[in-house]
């Protein structure tokens, strides 16, 4: 059935039919658009209490309230001021933009003498000439000097019109600010669909950004919201937020998300007005905390772009920095003015004339590209005049079948000259542009043949010399270097290279070529291997190995549209686009019908650094396999999906390979010796990139420049993650380097970073460190949305290159070139007006407390267990506080001081820090702040570091951080306190999970309301103040068991949900909105997992890792230590023996039922979810919620299969929500929804 009032389009009905394979039987109703109000009259037929109704309309929502706008005093005399033009001499510049596009013209003192801004409408062309034919009847008889195009559309454009220069916005919006002001620090530009952050030092751009995928701090995303509030953005919209006394907190939400928090605040009585005020709240927020993050914001702060004509986002930017924000002359225009300027400044040169300042600041991105024009008109402008309208010319567009890729081919008739044509990936159809023959060599090309083809190599080696795979050792790095074909003999085109490195995809084939490797020859079995994730680094390995064994492998092949497209229509979950990848490249591979599909969870890579023990890759790569299997339906292929850790002894790899390979029916001799190959072969292919990386930096003078590409490996070497920048770069005349040409292991950053437990990040840091001290190199930092460990290392690679200029980019499927390209220009002028002289890095101090040392220890509040731990600590003598629990304020200081793509708790425990360093009473010299630590694989372990950043930046570099790892041995960690510390806090944590459970077992059925919360929170004043005094916590379990036994209950009995999920969201009431009484609320008893299962977890976890590397003391001592836990446990637990839910299953158990979709290998909360999950079904609940941070990686994961775990078990119901401390409208109705299944699953099963 298709319900709303979408049914009603005709268009999308058919869509739908289409798209989905539907057949006739769709039904479609006459009350479509009503079907939710009919729904809910047939529900409430039966019972009606329209208490509920006048309640809601009665109640006002609590919110706090940003401050009241106030009007900005913005001098408009000069707003779109031009002048006369005398000499006849001008410089035309151009800005095309998505929304608008920006024509100007200067004369030879610099000064707008003509400016239109009009809409682009998606007809770039005809707005130009529009443009153009205005303003040159306004400024009559003229000769054009140069002229320069800017913004998204300006290599079109200039082609069209004749321009002199071609200039990246970013460039031309800077020339034209410190034009009008050379003193100007600070850019805020924000167009209809891009917006730019962009920091000046002495007329040189030292730093910038520009907004990622997200249109929500730009001015499209302010016109849609006033669209929909039926107010005029340009009458109407500043009138009213300046008439806001109470504005709405929106946030800092994407449109889609802010329309519904919009509606929903409008529901509550929300004014107009309000609203409005809010919205200029929420694209300031959005601007600094996506866009600007935490760069450096200046004292002389610009405002450009069309949205700088909004008084109140002015004045809303104003009351959040409290600075002044200066709104220049034609600002709207000033990317035209400054690329104008540039074009005035070549001419200059050329011409010998000096040309004076000008006003008309807010045209100056026209102005800037007219100036760019100017400046490289070496004799007659190529400008072909203003008036175009004659030229004829038709737009046209079509697609591509010549690959796979099917691009979107935009052409451009002209009747007088050949087309022009726009957005082929490869050249194919760029008759007209002359190839710019690089000598520079393709790094990432000679990477990906040398990746697919050294196994081949070595054989034919090996067959022709007789000798042992690989490269004697009298056989020089260049012989070695022909014979691999790395590197590009001089003599060889370009064209000749692409062909035979195939490079991209030829024009002339539809598919890719599998690698020539023997096993395409051989009659074994084929195995399927994804061309995705790290199978850029290990497919050597695999490749030889496989071979080695007789089977023929299939390496998917190159990314292309189509195969993204099928990734990410069948992801369904919101996981990162490499992983969207990867699920494409598998259903490639099924499409093909190999035999078996290889999908091994690799925990961990080979630890080649002696400066690092833990080397784990991420939770997404580890699991791909278990993701794949619950999301993707992969039919009757065989998966293999061995557990692989790299990080192990060469001979329990070897053992490990041997009992796998067994299972497909091959000898232990014939294993082994495919194992010695494999490592062989994947050991001369580190070696040989590392041999190329030392001939390419030898290679480079002292006043080279290269962009080295940070990134990991499929992110820098998959052209649709890395949006082919290696290859544009190396057309703009500059060399790409992968990152692990580097010397990598050279550098030891264990000392700035000690708990970086992922071996990728590891490797970037080391980059850092190199790049850092190396004035030839230069950092672009390519990163995917959602990758969960680089929202921590982004920020710790930024502050390790503090010293000089770098980029990042993030790339997601929606990810153009067109806005990478502008950035990388961007970057390269950046580059070449940085200062030659590298400053001093950043050292990053980590601090924390000694044993013996007096400090007082601030706890952050997850649960109530934080009370037991701050007992455990003044039992031991130490001071201990318990910060306040979190609110809306630790979310706004959190934010403010993250990037926003960190895990929420994060976020929300960094904000609460902040908080307690602005109380009056903090006292910096004899304070601590408590967090937890782990070891990996999720983000946790990172938080103290990231927080150590920002208590440094506060100007609080010696107030240590308390950070005891989980992992390891969290219990001896904390006893530097303490001997006897590990105990009570042991049993304090117990017996606060027990009045948890008691609570949650008894308020849904209390008579009188409040009186089960009443005697919780007195026992677990009793729990802490025991453990203090070290009294007889077991006497006060007793007691407590008294008070719970005389609260009156009723005898009724709701469906029991059972509540899974992120460790801390799931026990943090203020991050969960406090998930468990809405569930109350709604008629159902939770049942939660306790806190205490994930300290047994991590017994489990070390005592599984002892036993892998021989640890048998740590094992004996583990293992005494969790009986001694346990014991405690039970007795503990005896007063409420009768407790349903009293009894926990042992860890044992929990990773047993687990195990049908997840191996135990794969360490964190992801398998504790999924086997808890099956145990409460298993104990008869009615429903399953996972409550997970935004973009929390083993969340996620639990996400993807416990839609398989429903499947499994009759289709139980199942919601996840993720949390990110931005209330979410729909969430009430999910959770209502979600009650209503739960509760006619329990009338089905009686």
């Amino acid at each position: 059935s298709f319900c709303g009032g979408v049914a009603q389009n005709k268009g999308m009905i058919r869509a739908f039919k289409e798209v989905l394979g539907l057949s006739e039987n769709f039904i479609i109703s006459e009350h479509a658009g009503t079907m939710g109000a009919i729904g809910a009259a047939l529900l409430a037929k039966d019972k009606v209490d329209l208490r509920r109704l006048f309640s809601f309309v009665m109640e006002k929502e609590k919110i706090k309230h940003p401050e009241p706008l106030i009007i900005s005093s913005i001098d408009e005399t000069n707003k779109h001021k031009t002048y006369s033009c005398k000499n006849k001499r001008v410089w035309v510049g151009i800005d095309i933009g998505s929304i608008s596009t920006n024509v100007i013209a200067i004369d030879e003192e610099k000064r707008v003498v003509a400016r239109r801004y009009l809409m682009t409408a998606s007809r770039p062309i005809e707005a130009v000439v529009k443009g153009l034919y205005e303003i040159g009847e306004e400024l009559g008889d003229v000769e054009v000097v140069g002229c320069g195009t800017t913004g998204s559309g300006r290599y079109m454009s200039g082609d069209f019109i004749g321009a002199d220069v071609v200039k990246n916005e970013i460039t031309a919006q800077a020339r034209a600010a410190w034009e009008i002001d050379p003193e100007v620090d600070t850019i805020f530009e924000i167009g209809g669909q891009d917006s730019k952050f962009i920091s000046i030092d002495n007329k040189a751009i030292i730093d910038f950004e520009m907004n990622k995928v997200c249109a929500a701090g730009t001015g499209s995303f302010l016109e849609e919201q006033a669209e929909r509030l039926n107010i005029s953005i340009k009458e109407e919209f500043a009138k009213e937020a300046f008439l806001s006394k109470t504005p709405i907190p929106l946030g800092e939400r994407c449109t889609v998300f802010i329309e519904s928090d919009i509606v929903h605040h409008q529901q509550l009585g929300a004014e107009r007005r309000d609203l409005v005020a809010g919205l200029a709240y929420s694209i300031v927020h959005n601007y600094l905390n996506k866009v600007v993050q935490d760069k450096r914001i200046g004292k002389n702060i610009f405002f450009q772009g069309g949205v700088a004509n909004n008084k109140a986002v002015v004045a809303a930017f104003e009351a959040v920095l409290g600075k002044k924000i200066t709104v220049p002359e034609n600002h709207d225009v000033t990317g035209a003015i400054g690329v104008a300027l540039i074009a005035q400044e070549n001419s200059e040169k050329v011409l010998g004339k000096k040309i004076t300042a000008a006003e008309n600041h807010d045209v100056t991105g026209a102005i800037g590209v007219a100036l760019i024009a100017q400046e490289n008109s070496h004799g007659k402008s190529r400008f072909k005049g203003f008036d175009l309208r004659h030229r004829k010319y038709d737009l046209s567009s079509f697609e591509c079948k010549a690959c796979p890729n099917h691009c979107e081919i935009k052409k451009v008739g002209l009747e007088d000259d050949e087309p022009l044509f726009y957005g082929a990936r490869c050249e194919r159809f760029e008759v007209k542009k002359k190839k710019k023959a690089s000598n520079l060599p393709d790094l990432f090309a000679e990477r990906e043949e040398l990746l697919e083809n050294i196994y081949q190599k070595q054989r034919e080696q090996k067959e022709a010399d007789g000798l042992t795979i690989g490269i004697p050792s009298s056989r020089t790095p260049e012989k070695e270097a022909d014979d691999l074909t790395i590197g590009i003999p001089s003599s060889r085109t370009p064209e000749k290279e692409a062909d035979d490195l195939t490079i991209g995809i030829p024009s002339s084939r539809t598919t890719n070529p599998e690698p020539r490797t023997p096993e395409n020859e051989a009659d074994g079995p084929t195995i399927g291997i994804p061309r995705a994730v790290i199978f850029y680094e290990l497919y050597p390995f695999y490749n030889a190995f496989f071979s080695e064994l007789g089977f023929r492998v299939v390496f998917s092949e190159r990314t292309n549209k189509e195969l993204i497209h099928k990734g990410v229509e069948n992801a369904g979950i919101d996981i990162c686009f490499p992983i969207k990848l990867a699920y494409g490249h598998i259903l490639s591979l099924l499409e093909k019908g190999v035999d078996y599909l290889f999908l091994p969870s690799i925990i961990n890579l080979k630890q080649t650094s002696p400066y690092f023990s833990d080397c784990y890759l991420c939770p997404y790569v580890q699991s791909l396999a278990y993701t794949a299997k619950a999301i993707l339906n992969l039919g009757n292929t065989k998966v293999l999906s061995p557990v692989v850790r790299f990080n192990l002894k060469s001979s329990q790899i070897e053992k490990d390979l041997v009992d796998f390979g067994e299972t497909l029916g091959k000898t232990a001799s014939k294993i082994r010796e495919a194992y010695r190959v494999a490592e062989k072969t994947q050991d001369d292919f580190r070696c040989r990139i590392q041999e190329r990386g030392k001939e390419v930096l030898a290679g480079l003078s002292p006043e080279d420049r290269a962009i080295v590409i940070i990134s990991r490996p499929y992110n820098g070497q998959d052209a649709a993650l890395n949006l082919e920048l290696p290859k544009k770069l190396r057309d703009l005349d500059t060399l790409a380097i992968p990152m692990d040409f580097l010397p990598l292991d050279s550098v030891d950053v264990s000392s700035d970073w000690p708990n970086m437990y992922w071996r990728l990040g590891q490797r970037i840091l080391s980059a850092a460190e190199i790049i850092s001290h190396d004035p030839r190199l230069f950092a672009l930092y390519l990163t995917s949305y959602g990758c969960g460990p680089d929202s921590f290392i982004c920020t710790f690679f930024r502050t390790k290159m503090s010293n000089k200029p770098h980029l990042v980019i993030e790339v997601d499927e929606h990810s153009a070139d067109v806005g990478a390209i502008t950035r990388c220009e961007a970057f390269l002028d950046s580059i070449a007006h940085s200062k030659k002289k590298i400053g001093k890095c950043r050292r990053v101090k980590t601090l924390s407390i000694k044993r013996g040392e007096r400090k007082k220890i601030y706890l952050p509040y997850m649960s109530d267990h934080a009370f037991a731990l701050a007992g455990a600590f003044s039992a031991c003598g130490v001071q201990a506080e318990v910060m306040p629990p979190s609110d809306e304020e630790s979310v706004f200081w959190g934010r403010k001081h993250t990037t926003g793509r960190e895990c929420y708790p994060a976020i929300i425990t960094t904000g609460d820090m902040i908080r307690q360093l602005k109380r009056g009473d903090f006292d910096p010299k004899t304070s601590c702040f408590f967090m937890g630590g782990s070891s990996g694989p999720c983000r946790f372990g990172q938080y103290s570091m990231l927080q150590r950043l920002i208590l440094d930046d506060f100007g609080y570099q010696d107030v240590p951080i308390y950070a005891p790892n989980q992992a390891k041995n969290f219990f001896a960690d904390m006893s530097i306190v303490g001997k006897d510390f590990e105990r009570l806090a042991w049993q304090g944590i117990v017996a606060i999970d027990i009045l948890e459970k008691a609570i949650r077992r008894i308020r849904p059925y209390e008579v009188t309301k409040g009186e089960t919360e009443r005697v919780y929170q007195q026992y677990v004043e009793a729990v802490a103040e025991a453990i203090r005094r070290r009294a007889n916590l077991f006497a006060v379990m007793k007691e407590a068991k008294n008070g719970f036994s005389k609260i009156e209950r009723g005898n009724d009995r709701r469906p029991v949900i059972g509540l899974i999920g992120e460790f801390f969201v799931r026990s943090h009431s203020f991050s969960n909105e406090n998930i468990v009484k809405k569930l109350e609320a709604l008629g159902l008893e939770v049942w939660s997992a306790p806190v205490n299962e994930w300290f047994l977890y991590r017994n489990f976890r070390r005592n599984m890792h002892s036993k892998i590397f021989g640890d048998w003391r740590s094992l004996f001592e583990t293992t005494i230590k969790n009986w001694v836990q346990v014991k405690d446990e039970h007795k503990l637990s005896h007063p409420f023996c009768s407790l349903e839910t009293i009894n926990e299953p042992s860890t044992g158990k929990i990773l047993a039922l687990a195990e049908p979709y997840i191996h135990r290998t794969f360490e964190g909360e992801a398998i504790m979810s999924i086997g808890k999950a099956c145990d409460f079904i298993e104990r008869g609940v009615s429903g399953l919620v996972n409550t997970i941070p935004f973009t929390c990686m083993p969340g996620t994961i639990a996400q993807a299969v416990l839609k398989k775990v429903s499947e499994d078990y009759g289709n139980i119901p199942h919601l996840t929500i993720a949390y990110d401390g931005l209330s979410q409208a729909n969430t009430e109705m999910r959770l209502e929804t979600f009650a209503h299944q739960a509760k006619e699953r329990k009338e089905r099963q009686g």
